[in-house]
């Protein structure tokens, strides 16, 4: 009898789930012209959660977050180049804070630009990143912003903007 309310529970909090993220506005899966499955948004907590619970099919999870303040920032140009080949096999606006991407095992080079508020250009932020089978790698990429968030907020994501993410109001 307690297993069947086990599997109970948790098949209504599956289908809970599923509602939310087709009514909270789930970001779309897209794919690049080089066959690079990838998932952008963040932007409010429904998409945030709607994201973090599709993480883990996703080998690269890049954040865009101003210095310091730790605030969220989106419209970045993301590009990711393949060091093995030196192939662009993704080059897109990502469309909030977040953008997971489904890569192969390999040796990349991931970067962003974006003219954040406040600044008086545009900054690229490049890392050089490793993939192995199995792996889940963040980039966590820090521009030069004004942008602050709430004082309420002190520390926006305890140092990993990819750790707890607040259920969806």
């Amino acid at each position: 009898m307690k297993r069947f309310a086990w599997f109970a529970r948790a098949l209504v909090s599956a289908f809970a789930f599923a509602m939310l993220a087709q009514t909270a506005g789930a970001p779309e899966r897209n794919q690049s012209s080089a066959g690079i499955v990838y998932v952008s948004g963040g932007i409010g907590l429904s998409e945030r959660a709607a994201l973090h619970a599709a993480r883990d099919r996703y080998s690269l999870w890049v954040t865009t977050v101003a210095k310091g303040s730790g605030a969220y920032l989106s419209d970045a140009r993301l590009r990711i180049v393949s060091l093995d080949g030196r192939r662009v096999l993704l080059d897109d606006k990502m469309s909030g804070p977040w953008l997971f991407a489904a890569l192969p095992p390999g040796r990349y080079e991931v970067s962003a630009t974006l003219r954040a508020e406040g600044a008086d250009s545009a900054e690229t932020i490049t890392r050089q990143l490793l993939i192995q089978p199995g792996d889940h790698r963040q980039a966590v990429l820090r521009f030069v912003s004004s942008a602050d968030v709430g004082p309420e907020r002190e520390h926006p994501f305890n140092g990993n903007p990819f750790g707890y993410v607040a259920p969806a109001q």
